[in-house]
Parts: C-alpha cells; structure tokens; sequence
C-alpha cells in the first residue's frame, strides 16, 4: 500500500475529530466571527467623520445655489430620517479638500435650508447628513460649494449703434469680460431725463422697433449676472427710428386750456416730426 494510502484514514479521522468538538454534547454549533472582520464591517471609506455603521445612505441630489442675499441648499429626504444636519466651511482654495474647518450650522427636518447668514461674496463648502431619533447619522453629502453674490458685473463696453431705419434702431456692444448672463437696454428721450428698461437679451445686440419715429433717443446698456446683480451704464448713443410716408403719427396730446374773454387757448404735445400747420 502507497504512503498516500496510508495517510488518507488519518486526515478523515481528523476531520471527524474536529466536527465532534465542534457539536460537543449539545449538537450545535455556533460560528464566531473574528474581531478583525467585525471591526473592519461596514466602514465607510477612509474618512473619519463618516460612521461604521451608516443607518442609510447620504441624502442624494444635494444642491448649492448661490444668491444675492443668501445661499440655499437642497436635498432628497429619507423615509428613516428625521433631521438633516448642514454644515458649512469657509472655502479656501479651488481644490475639493482646500477647505477650512466644518462647522454644524444649523439642525432642520427639511429638504431644504437657506443660508442667509452667509458673509457677502465669501465664497463657502457645504455639506448635509440625516439622523434619526436613535442618533443614528448617514454618510455626509459630497460637499458644494456657494457664495452669497453682491459683486456686480463690469459694465458693457463699446455701445455702438449700427443702424436706423423705418422698423428701429440697432445696437450693439462688447461684453466688458464680466460674468453677465443676460442685459438690460435703457432709453431716454434726452441726455438727463430718466432712462426706461425697454428690454432685456442674452446677445451682444437690440433692435428698439418700439420708439417713436422721428423722435432721438439715448440708449444705454447694462449687463446681469447670473443672481441679479446689475453693472453700471455703459456708454450711452443716440438713434432714431426713421420716418416713412407710412408712418402713422401718435395723436396730439391735449394739455391746459385757458380762456381769455372770449378766445379759449388750447395747449397740445405733437410728434416733433409730424408737419402740422394748423389745427
């Protein structure tokens, strides 16, 4: 008989061995879990503020929006949660972690939180995690970022007018290099009355069909960013639209009246280019 032959009863005795001590005189057995696996079990990443043992998930769809007077935030909320924990820290650099410390801003039971506390034009990091009445905490949110916005936009530059006809006046201008969105056309009917928005565009032109024949206007444009805040005038130009055979003239506005014995005195406003010789 080979050695191999003659070990082979020893390991199955072995075995049996093991299972005996295993059942002992009860015929159970209970499986131990090593310390090791038990402490390394649902850990979170490498990240010490995150727990062992998260209840649930991180809220998701977490979102920063920056304003003018505040920063609000918002989230999708947890069937198990019962607040939501913000915190915020003051952003240091453009790096994920170039972050100052965290620091727990406020406890709400919300989806939603409005930070109008916020420093004006600091720009801050912020992050959310649920709890529930048991002092469980889920994982934080990825941090966003958001800043409470009060810097206008640099004013538009080089306000041309580029042409005048019968259906307007045309404009355009260069964008001054700001972080404006959209901006805002103004006219006037002279250099020192008020200017009037008469429209906004997310293009570097504007064409006014809606000013009178015939009559000069000042324009002027101002550009808006993305929360509202507004830049100062650009360079102001005159334009007018033409005056055609087929314009209709605006009927006179009737002023004062003011009777003098028997001869009454009206005063009236015409359009400056309608040829009235009597009326």
């Amino acid at each position: 008989m080979s050695q191999q032959h003659r070990l082979r009863p020893a390991v199955i005795a072995s075995a049996a061995a093991v299972v005996v001590l295993a059942l002992g005189l009860g015929g159970t057995a209970d499986a131990a879990v090593p310390d090791a696996a038990a402490s390394s079990a649902g850990r979170v990443g490498d990240d010490p503020d995150q727990p062992d043992n998260p209840l649930y998930d991180a809220p998701e769809g977490f979102s920063v929006a920056s304003g003018r007077e505040a920063v609000s935030l918002s989230w999708g909320t947890l069937s198990a949660a019962t607040a939501y924990e913000v915190y915020r820290a003051e952003a240091e650099g453009t790096g994920p972690d170039e972050v100052g410390p965290y620091a727990l801003l406020a406890t709400v039971s919300t989806g939603s939180y409005v930070d109008g506390d916020a420093d004006p034009d600091v720009e801050y990091a912020y992050k959310v995690r649920a709890r529930d009445n048991a002092g469980h905490v889920s994982p934080y949110t990825e941090p966003r970022r958001g800043t409470r916005d009060t810097v206008a936009p640099f004013a538009p530059r080089d306000l041309t007018r580029v042409r005048e006809d019968e259906r307007g006046v045309t404009l355009t201008w260069r964008s001054g290099d700001s972080d404006a969105v959209k901006y805002a056309v103004y006219r006037a009917e002279s250099p020192g009355a008020h200017r009037t928005k008469i429209g906004t565009t997310t293009s570097l032109t504007f064409r006014d069909t809606k000013g009178e024949a015939g009559l000069t206007y000042v324009y002027e444009v101002r550009g808006i960013d993305a929360v509202g805040n507004e830049s100062g005038a650009s360079n102001s130009v005159t334009g007018t639209k033409s005056v055609t055979s087929a314009t209709a003239p605006k009927a006179p506005t009737v002023g004062s009246a003011t009777l003098a014995g028997k001869r009454l005195t009206l005063s009236r406003q015409q359009s400056p280019y309608v040829p009235v010789s009597s009326g």
